[in-house]
C-alpha cells in the first residue's frame, strides 16, 4: 500500500494479537462454564455468545474508537498506527464473532473434563471465590474504597503536574551502543551535531543584495551567537561570503572583513563572487538573490530547552527584520532544521496526545 513501516506500525501485530486473544478468552470461559453446568456443546456456545458476545463487541468497539481518534493527529506515524490498529481490532472483532465459533466446533472438547486439573481448580474456583470476596469487601466498605482511590487520584494528579515534556534524540539509544556517546563527543569536541536553519525571503529579486538586508542578517547572527552560546556556536550565510569576498578584493586585512558600504559596492562584490564560485553560492541564496539562508551549527539538547531558545530566535528575527518591511513589504522569515524540527515535533506530539485522548474519551463515553 506504500505505507512506510515504522516502530509504531510494528506494534500493530502485537496489539491486535493481544486484543483478539483477550476477546476470545471471555467467550471460551463462558463456554467452559456452560459445559460444567451440563449443557450440550451447541447450547454452551449459544449461551456463551448470548452472555459474553455483547460485552466483547462493546469492548472492542470502544477500543476501535479510541484507536481511531489517533487518525486526527498531524503526525503521519501516529495517524497510520491509529488507522491500521483500529482496522486490526475490527478484524479481531469479526474473527471473534464469526470465526471463533467455527473453530470451537472443530476442535474444542464437547464435554466437560471429568476431573479438573489443579491449575483449572485454582483459576476457575479459587480465583472466582477471591473475586467474589473482593466484590463483597468493596460493597461493604465503599467509603474506604473511595477514600483510597481518591487519594491515589490526587497523588497521580500531583505527579502529572511534574511531568516534563521533552524529546532528545541523543538519549533515544541508551549508553553502551555507541550512538549517544558519539553525539556527546561531537558536541564536546567538534561543535555539535544539531543545526538551525533560518530562511529569509525578501520578496524581491536581488533583495538579498541589499546592504540593509545583509546588515540585518549580520546583527541577527551576532545576537544568536552572543545570546545563546549553549545552543549555537557558529554560522554560515551570505553574510560570511560577502565579508570574505570583500576582504579578498581589497587589501585582505582584517579590517575589511565586513559588509562594504553602499549598494553599488555590495552588488559589485557579490557579482564577482558569483562569477568566481557559482556552485557554492547556491548553498546560501537562490538564483534570483531573493531568498537567503542562514545556517547555525549547534549542540544536541532536549526539546524543552530548545523551546525557550527558539522563542528568543523569533524575538531577534522580529527586532532585526521587522523595520525592513517598509522597504520590503513582502519580507518573510522561517526557522527549520534539526533544532526547530525536534521542538515542533515534541509540541505536536503532546497536542496530538491531548486531542486524541479527548476524542477517544468522548467517543467511548457516547458508546
Amino acid at each position: 500500500l506504500g505505507v512506510n513501516v515504522t516502530m509504531l506500525i510494528n506494534v500493530v501485530a502485537m496489539l491486535n494479537l493481544a486484543v483478539g486473544v483477550a476477546s476470545s478468552v471471555h467467550v471460551l470461559n463462558a463456554y467452559q462454564l456452560g459445559l460444567k453446568e451440563g449443557m450440550g456443546w451447541q447450547d454452551a456456545i449459544s449461551r456463551a455468545y448470548g452472555t459474553a458476545g455483547f460485552p466483547v463487541v462493546l469492548a472492542l468497539t470502544t477500543t476501535l474508537a479510541g484507536l481511531m481518534s489517533l487518525t486526527s493527529v498531524p503526525l503521519a506515524p501516529m495517524r497510520d498506527f491509529g488507522l491500521y490498529a483500529s482496522f486490526g481490532v475490527f478484524l479481531a472483532m469479526i474473527g471473534t464473532i464469526f470465526l471463533l465459533p467455527v473453530l470451537m466446533s472443530l476442535w474444542f472438547k464437547r464435554t466437560p473434563p471429568k476431573k479438573d486439573s489443579p491449575l483449572r481448580l485454582i483459576v476457575d474456583d479459587k480465583l472466582r471465590a477471591l473475586l467474589n470476596r473482593v466484590n463483597t469487601i468493596s460493597i461493604e466498605r465503599r467509603g474506604l474504597t473511595l477514600v483510597i482511590f481518591i487519594g491515589v487520584a490526587v497523588f497521580a494528579g500531583y505527579g502529572v503536574s511534574l511531568v516534563k515534556i521533552d524529546t532528545n534524540y541523543s538519549q533515544v539509544v541508551k549508553d553502551g551502543h555507541g550512538q549517544s556517546e558519539v553525539v556527546r563527543l561531537i558536541d564536546k569536541l567538534f561543535g555539535g551535531t544539531a543545526n538551525l536553519e533560518v530562511i529569509v525571503d525578501t520578496g524581491t529579486n536581488d533583495g538579498a543584495k541589499s546592504p540593509e538586508m545583509l546588515l540585518a542578517m549580520d546583527r541577527f547572527v551576532e545576537r544568536c551567537l552572543a545570546g545563546a552560546p549553549d545552543f549555537v556556536n557558529r554560522s554560515f550565510s551570505l553574510v560570511n561570503l560577502t565579508k570574505e569576498s570583500y576582504q579578498r578584493l581589497t587589501d585582505n586585512s582584517e579590517a575589511n572583513y565586513r559588509i562594504p558600504d553602499g549598494a553599488a559596492a555590495v552588488a559589485q562584490t557579490l557579482s564577482l563572487y558569483e562569477s568566481a564560485d557559482p556552485e557554492n553560492k547556491k548553498l546560501f541564496v537562490d538564483e534570483n538573490w531573493q531568498i537567503a539562508r542562514i545556517t547555525f551549527n549547534g549542540f544536541s539538547r532536549g526539546s524543552s530547552e530548545y523551546e525557550g531558545f527558539l522563542e528568543d530566535v523569533d524575538t531577534w528575527l522580529k527586532a532585526e527584520f521587522e523595520p525592513l518591511k517598509k522597504e520590503f513589504p513582502n519580507l518573510q522569515w522561517h526557522t527549520s532544521g534539526h533544532i526547530s524540527m525536534i521542538m515542533h515535533f515534541a509540541n505536536l506530539f503532546t497536542e496530538a496526545q491531548i486531542t486524541s485522548f479527548g476524542i477517544a474519551l468522548g467517543a467511548i463515553c457516547l458508546i
